[in-house]
């Protein structure tokens, strides 16, 4: 008769439903919940399984919900609910020679990368490596290693932090910050070390 047997995967906190004296007291009591008849004096009903089964699954249910909200979500996405990161591929934009000229002399003159690179089809990222690679100095850019480097080595050999900061482009307070945080012991105004 159907509704006589329960199917199920093995598993937890499945297995208990695998018991056939459990699975037959389950159909029991579903028929005597639909024929409206009490269920509380159920020969053989073992209310602490029951309590076990409910608290099995009360566990589980806050995690299926969200599942759930889940999948319904990514399927009312209008792409379909192919992921996001799925993009369309684009075309890597090369800029000519010229192009990059006249970049840099703009660049020069004091216009900025992100007034510039939208112009020529590119990320301000990648105009801003475009312009390195030709030696050019971004304006704001924090010291490269090898410039920190040469800063360790001025300032030991005596110059002063404005010194450093005007020969290599750079503030002085950033040239101190920077032989701080290699642990270069600094000297005072007069240059003895404190």
């Amino acid at each position: 008769m159907p509704g006589d047997h329960i199917d199920a995967q093995p598993g937890e906190p499945f297995n208990i439903l695998f018991d056939p004296e459990v699975q037959q007291l389950a159909v029991t009591r579903q028929r005597a919940v639909e024929s409206g008849h009490r269920t509380d004096k159920v020969v053989g009903l073992n209310n602490d399984q029951m309590v076990d089964l409910r608290g099995l699954f009360s566990k589980l249910a806050p995690r299926l919900r969200r599942a759930l909200m889940v999948v319904r979500k990514v399927r009312r996405r209008p792409n379909g609910g192919t992921a996001r990161w799925r993009r369309e591929s684009h075309q890597v934009v090369q800029l000519s020679e010229r192009q990059l000229a006249a970049a840099e002399a703009r660049y020069a003159e004091g216009a900025k990368l992100r007034d510039l690179a939208p112009e020529l089809g590119v990320s301000r990222v990648r105009l801003a490596d475009l312009l390195r690679q030709r030696g050019v100095r971004i304006r704001n850019a924090s010291p490269t290693p090898d410039e920190v480097t040469e800063m360790v080595r001025r300032y030991e050999s005596g110059e002063s932090l404005e010194q450093i900061g005007e020969r290599l482009g750079f503030n002085g307070g950033t040239v101190r910050n920077r032989l701080v945080a290699c642990g270069v012991a600094m000297r005072d105004s007069h240059g003895r070390a404190r």
